[in-house]
Formats: structure tokens, C-alpha cells, sequence
């Protein structure tokens, strides 16, 4: 639990300080004086908004965390789950370029998902069938 609580910190700060800079205008001293992050941590956020890219993007994973310590209910997981609109992760060469549903697998590996609502979430979405595993 102590892994999602500092992984959800972080998640939730990248997101605080990329509205920061959006909505009040903040420059990268005062974020540096009010977060403790490295000195790049601003410059790297500031890129991704300027490509248009979203800072720390919802996934499965981040879902499954919520969820274990809390923070949004089953039924809240369940639904945002069983709609999402799965990636699957390709081999190129000798490296797996991971999906979204790859984090499905995860969760339910580790234990943050049963094996019931596994097979709910896979039940109303279509997977390739390369990609199931029971």
C-alpha cells in the first residue's frame, strides 16, 4: 500500500503543478520553492504541455491504486475499467512495448484485482487472442 500512497503523491503532485503553471502562471523558482523535486522536474512538465501531451495521463494501473487505499470505490474502478479504451502491448525486436491492458494484467497479478473482476472487465471488451491470459 505504501508504493500506491507514494505513486498516486507523485502523480497527483506532476498534475498540481502542471495546472500551476497553466492556470496561475507559475514560473519554475516559485514551483521549485514549493515542491521538493529535482531543478529539471518544471522544464520536463512545461515540454509536455507545450507538445500538447498530458502530464501523468489516467491508467489502469493508477485506477487499481485509488482504489486500494480509498480513494475511489470499486464500482467507480469496475466502470472506468470495463470502458477504457485498451491498448495492447506489440514486440519489437527483443523489447515489449507494454499496453494499456498490459496494466490490467498487473493489477490482477499482484493481487489488486480479483480473478472475478478480471474476467468481468474482459468479458465486455474485445482483446486480441494473442493477448488473453486466463
Amino acid at each position: 500500500m505504501a508504493k500506491a500512497q507514494r505513486s498516486l503523491a507523485m502523480i497527483d503532485e506532476d498534475r498540481e503543478i502542471a495546472r500551476l503553471i497553466q492556470e496561475e502562471g507559475w514560473d519554475d523558482q516559485r514551483i521549485l520553492a514549493n515542491f521538493n523535486i529535482p531543478h529539471t522536474h518544471p522544464k520536463w512538465i512545461r515540454q509536455l504541455l507545450a507538445e500538447g501531451q498530458p502530464v501523468r495521463p489516467l491508467t489502469p494501473r493508477e485506477l487499481g491504486w485509488r482504489r486500494m487505499v480509498e480513494q475511489i470505490s470499486t464500482e467507480e474502478m469496475m466502470t472506468q475499467l470495463k470502458n477504457w479504451p485498451y491498448t495492447f502491448g506489440t514486440l519489437h525486436y527483443d523489447a515489449w512495448e507494454a499496453g494499456t491492458w498490459d496494466d490490467v494484467g498487473l493489477l490482477r497479478s499482484t493481487g489488486l484485482l480479483s480473478m472475478d473482476e478480471y474476467r468481468e472487465i474482459r468479458s465486455v471488451i474485445s482483446i486480441p487472442d494473442d493477448h488473453i491470459t486466463n
